[in-house]
């Protein structure tokens, strides 16, 4: 029996790709960062969501999926828009996403565009997963079959390399990533923790 456990990997958003008229925006939703995680199991541990063509499944997204206010799926009015179309591009998770025009929103929306609310997140349910500890190091483990569920708005961000993508970095198909920014993967901080 396969056991699915569920991780939000964590990002932060810089909104450059802003078209107000559609609500929309481009964002690099996962950059290959390791992240702090616990379970009674393994106790401390580090995760990497394995992100080849074959180890991630982004049918959910790029058939509507949910953009929710942190990870809430308990109400409709948690749900603040809509994943329009979600890829892998050079190892980097990418994501064009709508909000909703509802006047309830026009508050999150300003904050957006104004970088006040500015870091996102993924939902990874994992299938499978695979020890990559290296010698010396603390248990890391590399998700081998996951699949993405939704994204959202979130306050802290645990893959810190995440951002929007400006005009000029949307591209087609095998140009070269440019992304803006620092794209190192945040490093675990020492007694560090985040809960499943």
């Amino acid at each position: 029996m396969i056991e699915v456990q569920k991780f939000e990997m964590e990002g932060e958003i810089q909104p450059s790709t802003i078209d107000d008229a559609t609500r929309t925006v481009d964002v690099v939703w996962y950059t290959g960062a390791k992240v702090a995680r616990f379970n009674w199991m393994d106790g401390d541990y580090l995760l990497q969501l394995g992100m080849e063509e074959d180890q991630v499944d982004l049918t959910i997204l790029n058939n509507g999926a949910p953009v929710c206010d942190s990870h809430s799926t308990y109400s409709v009015l948690a749900q603040l828009g809509v994943v329009r179309k979600a890829w892998v591009e050079n190892g980097l998770g990418k994501a064009t996403i709508q909000f909703s025009m509802r006047e309830s929103l026009n508050d999150l929306w300003r904050d957006i565009k104004d970088k006040i609310v500015s870091k996102f997140s993924v939902r990874a349910e994992l299938a499978e997963k695979r020890d990559i500890t290296k010698a010396g190091e603390v248990l890391t483990y590399l998700a081998t079959k996951w699949t993405a569920t939704e994204i959202s708005c979130v306050s802290l961000a645990a893959d810190m390399a995440t951002t929007t993508l400006t005009r000029e970095d949307t591209q087609q198909p095998g140009q070269e990533a440019k992304l803006k920014g620092p794209m190192t993967p945040m490093e675990p901080i020492p007694g560090q923790v985040t809960a499943p």
